[in-house]
């Protein structure tokens, strides 16, 4: 079986009411990975997806706004982080400051790549990190899914069905949106203030 490694997914074999769910269900009623029990963690090929942290980073901040934005407390907020203009870049330097010392928890969007991948299990009654079968990267998405699947192909015996690689093709740009929330607040200072920040994720994943 397949599972694409995150901290929050839907998980429709898990009982609602029993006490696995009181203790994995997170946010918005969807599970953690402690939701997974240890057959499905040996029966599952596990793989997950990494970005390039800076470009994550905007990607993330943008997904952010806009959850803040549906319960913006008050109208100054509001102009400042929502609709289509300019997130001013001493904002977004300060919320990077604030990640970095401790004084703000990021959200889902803005956590550490390593530390979603980090993700807890019960195995043999104790909780340890999450077993990973392989990490690819987004930047390399085609090559990367096509090792996945022939990974999987190895594993379960079950030869693949030919087809065109390249019909997995994913363009990794950054969307339009993202280049006009910082045209002009982004900059090369900023950008190495998020490889500061993102410093586990770099040493991890390049």
């Amino acid at each position: 079986a397949l599972f694409y490694a995150n901290v929050y997914f839907p998980c429709p074999f898990l009982d609602r009411k029993s006490d696995r769910a009181k203790r994995c269900m997170l946010l918005n009623s969807r599970c953690s990975t402690l939701c997974l029990d240890e057959p499905r963690i040996r029966d599952y090929f596990i793989f997950s997806f990494v970005r390039d942290p800076v470009s994550r980073f905007y990607s993330g901040l943008i997904q952010t706004v806009k959850e803040f934005c549906n319960y913006a407390p008050d109208e100054e907020s509001r102009k400042l982080y929502c609709g289509n203009g300019e997130i001013p870049s001493h904002v977004i330097e300060e919320m990077l400051l604030d990640i970095r010392n401790k004084s703000q928890i990021p959200n889902r969007h803005l956590e550490t790549q390593s530390l979603s991948l980090s993700s807890p299990v019960e195995i043999d009654g104790a909780e340890r990190m999450l077993p990973i079968d392989y990490i690819g990267r987004v930047e390399n998405f085609v090559p990367d899914f096509y090792r996945v699947l022939q990974r999987i192909e190895a594993h379960s015996g079950i030869p693949l069905p030919d087809f065109d690689p390249q019909i997995l093709h994913a363009k990794v740009n950054e969307d339009k949106s993202s280049k006009a929330r910082f045209a002009k607040s982004r900059s090369p200072e900023l950008d190495e203030l998020v490889r500061s920040v993102y410093h586990q994720d770099l040493a991890c994943f390049t």
